[in-house]
């Protein structure tokens, strides 16, 4: 295995940062495959985006039977006729449904908040060979990692225990698509019913938790597939107060060389310069930090 394509799910409130994004992967990985998955009504706003390694990808033709509409200058999805899919769970769906249909050996997600650092390399993605799973025992117990790993469980059909031992959730995550199609037998096998129906059904759950529970708890050919790492590749903003000149002073000092990227999560709402400074600061102190290695 050694082929893989970066997959960002964003959306208009997004195109800022993700802007951003795409400047540091045309400028460190200009021969990657690049998909970038939008909602319908933001499709004119991402079209300047499509290049000769970025396709953008109207979530209205990947699912077609979750139907977008506007409700109080917010966007719902409707399955059926009465079913109503919020949008944070119409991203996952969408997320999974696009992996599936991938002919290279692994996706890399990108969230649209996070920038690069450095190149993702095939290291990176395929240590021994597998695709990397990022986990993290211990660590992921607060309240709604509890019910997401709950819902987990009951959708592939194991036992409500709650917590399953490890966080699998960050801003830079590997999959398998061969894992991913997996899962969708796995829920359907299970819940006898189509896999969308059985997700859109529920208001919380992350899709993340799904596939590291799937991967670690249930045995089968997939789990030679995958190679599980408590490397985080990506410095994220979790943990820090950017609104104090301290935090972000230690935000920028924590960062290493072992870095692929850095989030500044978007829903902080920082103003646009003070997120830009930060993210300015977090590139020099990584060309210090490799001119030094």
């Amino acid at each position: 295995m050694s082929s893989f394509a970066l997959v960002t799910k964003t959306y208009l409130g997004d195109i800022k940062p993700f802007t951003d994004l795409c400047k540091s992967i045309d400028r460190l990985m200009p021969d990657t495959q690049h998909y970038v998955l939008i909602d319908h009504a933001d499709a004119a706003a991402f079209a300047p985006f499509e290049g000769p390694k970025r396709t953008i990808i109207d979530c209205s033709q990947l699912l077609p039977q979750l139907r977008e509409t506007h409700l109080l200058r917010r966007r719902f999805w409707r399955i059926g006729f009465t079913r109503m899919v919020r949008g944070w769970i119409y991203q996952q769906i969408a997320k999974i449904a696009f992996v599936a249909t991938m002919e290279e050996d692994a996706a890399v997600h990108l969230d649209s908040d996070v920038a690069l650092l450095q190149p993702i390399k095939t290291e990176h993605v395929f240590p021994d060979g597998a695709v990397r799973l990022y986990h993290q025992p211990g660590s992921g117990k607060g309240p709604h990692h509890l019910k997401w790993h709950k819902v987990a469980q009951r959708v592939l059909g194991l036992p409500q225990t709650g917590y399953s031992g490890s966080d699998y959730i960050g801003p830079l995550v590997s999959w398998s698509p061969v894992v991913i199609s997996a899962i969708i037998d796995r829920i359907e096998a299970t819940n006898r019913a189509d896999w969308i129906k059985v997700l859109a059904r529920h208001f919380r759950f992350s899709e993340y938790i799904i596939y590291g529970i799937f991967c670690d708890h249930i045995a089968g050919r997939h789990q030679q597939l995958i190679t599980p790492s408590s490397d985080q590749s990506c410095h994220n903003c979790w943990g820090y107060d950017l609104f104090s000149s301290s935090e972000v002073d230690r935000f920028v000092s924590d960062l290493h060389e072992d870095h692929l990227a850095v989030l500044i999560q978007s829903n902080l709402h920082l103003p646009e310069q003070e997120r830009r400074s930060i993210l300015n600061r977090m590139k020099e102190r990584f060309r210090t930090l490799d001119a030094g290695s």
